[in-house]
């Protein structure tokens, strides 16, 4: 029996750190699919009770500025998770522009992910789109935007070009 649908986060800093350390430790350890959170400005949600987040403060789901939020996206083919503000959300992505189950996200085979508009969702784009009720398929440099919220997606096997590409910033710095 599979394990139910999860999204593991981690600060990209931490990841690119792991990486450099062990690539091969890396590929063993992490083999789902990737969307990262691109660092912006923050809005935080209204409160009330329903979507109030279990985690004791919400502001620690958040990227700080210029580090990017990275969730492994941890499912079998055949599984489903929603990414929303809604405290019960597999994926929660606290922020006000981002709607409560703002999105789908499913796994339709090995290593194969889709997206599609979740339940009562604010209008969002994959590719530049609309997005929809109907799933699209993910690959690899896509971006969802929900609000102001831009995720960007990789499959597993492409993740070490984002931390490639976050090493070169850092040594930039």
């Amino acid at each position: 029996m599979a394990l139910p649908p999860t999204a593991r986060a981690s600060l990209l800093s931490f990841l690119t750190v792991h990486y450099a350390h062990s690539p091969a430790e890396f590929a063993r350890r992490y083999k789902g699919g990737w969307l990262v959170w691109e660092p912006d400005k923050w809005a935080p949600p209204a409160r009330d009770a329903e979507e109030h987040s279990t985690m004791g403060s919400s502001r620690g789901n958040m990227p700080k500025a210029g580090d990017a939020l990275c969730y492994e996206l941890v499912m079998a083919p055949g599984q489903q998770l929603t990414a929303g503000r809604h405290k019960d959300c597999e994926l929660l992505i606290d922020h006000a522009t981002f709607s409560r189950r703002q999105l789908a996200l499913s796994c339709t085979g090995p290593g194969v992910y889709a997206v599609a508009l979740g339940q009562d969702a604010q209008p969002a784009s994959h590719r530049g789109a609309p997005l929809t009720p109907t799933p699209r398929t993910l690959t690899t440099g896509d971006e969802i935007v929900a609000g102001d919220v831009k995720l960007v997606f990789f499959h597993a096997a492409d993740f070490h070009l984002r931390l490639a590409d976050e090493q070169a910033r850092s040594a930039r710095r």
